[in-house]
């Protein structure tokens, strides 16, 4: 696509070429730009929404939630802020911060679905089964996105993960072999917290033991079994039926057997399932 000059004499023209960046997935190059429109004019609130926004998607949530607070020490009601000061405090495993923040737009903005989506998620962890499933319902009622798979009772979530299992890739099964397989509910916070950044509160699932390629003959079994976690409920808030549900738990399982492999993220990427 055609951009402007590296150095654009306008706000607005920098604001264009950061959201233009952004469309195309340049997140670090469009948050360059996005730095310029607000260093340029320090008293336009769109630039510090444009850069919490592209933070969130960098994983760097801590920035994410400093930019939206920029924002909103200039405009204290802007609902846009406010999304996004209580997305990035979800994100960085600050759930009461999150819930309290979120609160005003559950009151006055009715459009804001992730806003009930995200407090129904604190609301669920905090065992608060009522609220929860009453957010949860708000929540697709605004935005059918969030319409998904209603919760299996454990039995059957682990007959969908033993079905998902028989249709690994057979070197992928192999190797599952010398790993266990457990499902939970959500990560633990403490475990989400053990990362810097913090993991999403949203993981999918987790590789809990030592990569192979790392292990050594000394280890034999101190350092404890090899698992894989499932998380039931963020696997099953990802999908909108049970087809799809175990389509995403056997990418999971590939993605967190890439771990026990050795691989990377990048490399999980470059192998479709990062």
């Amino acid at each position: 696509m055609s951009r402007s000059d590296s150095r654009p004499s306008s706000w607005e023209r920098l604001i264009g070429d950061a959201q233009a960046y952004l469309e195309d997935g340049e997140l670090e190059e469009a948050l360059a730009v996005c730095e310029q429109a607000t260093e340029l004019e320090p008293e336009r609130i769109d630039g510090y929404l444009l850069a919490s926004e592209i933070l969130l998607r960098l994983d760097d949530p801590r920035s994410a939630a400093e930019a939206a607070r920029e924002a909103l020490e200039l405009a204290p009601e802007e609902e846009a802020a406010i999304a996004l000061l209580g997305a990035s405090l979800f994100e960085s495993c600050d759930f009461e911060g999150a819930r309290t923040t979120l609160a005003p737009l559950l009151a006055t903005f009715d459009g804001q679905a992730e806003a009930y989506f995200l407090s129904a998620v604190v609301a669920e962890r905090e065992a608060e089964t009522s609220e929860a499933r009453r957010l949860y319902a708000e929540a697709s009622r605004r935005d059918d996105t969030y319409r998904t798979v209603a919760p299996l009772d454990r039995e059957r979530f682990d007959a969908v993960v033993e079905d998902a299992i028989r249709k690994l890739p057979d070197d992928v099964r192999a190797a599952l072999e010398n790993v266990s397989v457990q499902v939970e509910d959500f990560p633990p916070l403490e475990e989400l917290r053990a990362s810097n950044p913090p993991l999403s509160p949203l993981i999918l699932g987790l590789f809990r033991g030592v990569p192979r390629a790392e292990k050594s003959v000394f280890d034999g079994g101190a350092a404890g079994i090899d698992t894989v976690v499932l998380y039931q409920r963020c696997l099953e808030l990802t999908c909108r039926d049970e087809d799809e549900l175990m389509e995403e738990i056997v990418i999971t399982l590939v993605h967190e057997v890439g771990h026990y492999l050795g691989l990377s993220e990048e490399e999980l990427v470059e192998r479709g399932v990062g």
